[in-house]
């Protein structure tokens, strides 16, 4: 079966927001996804190897772009919770003007957060600033299609 390009998503129509505030001058998004650990499950006697899976782990994220100072409702929220190791359930990533991922925070067991663990500012004499922000997630990401 083959995918129209009506089925796929352009990038154009990406984007970055705390809540419903866009995170100024941002241009990529990624995560890595979620990974399980892989457990040795064998014992004496036995000629193959056996595993299980252990525990689940949310992975990263990380999302790039311009620096734009002025962005209070954005890039500077973001450098705060960094500062503060604050919890952020409401970091989404549009993938068209109304589905995006975000933290899973709905699941009362094991509520979803992400912490940013690094801003790093580029500055050089030819170039606009840059700026990127990296994250652990804490639980899963879900996708909300609207």
């Amino acid at each position: 079966m083959s995918i129209t390009c009506s089925q796929a998503r352009n990038g154009i129509n990406c984007s970055v927001r705390l809540g419903e505030n866009q995170v100024l001058g941002m241009g990529t998004f990624s995560f890595d996804g979620i990974t399980v650990e892989d457990l040795d499950a064998t014992t004496f006697g036995d000629t193959w190897k056996r595993h299980c899976n252990g525990l689940k782990d949310g992975g990263t994220v990380s999302f790039s772009g311009f620096y734009v100072p002025y962005d209070t409702t954005g890039q500077d929220l973001l450098r705060t919770a960094l500062d503060n190791s604050t919890e952020i359930t409401n970091l989404r990533f549009y993938i068209d003007l109304t589905s995006y991922w975000e933290p899973n925070y709905s699941n009362a067991n094991a509520a979803s957060y992400i912490l940013i663990t690094a801003a790093p500012v580029t500055a050089d004499k030819g170039q606009l600033m840059t700026c990127e922000f990296q994250g652990r997630v804490s639980g899963n990401l879900v996708l909300v299609s609207q």
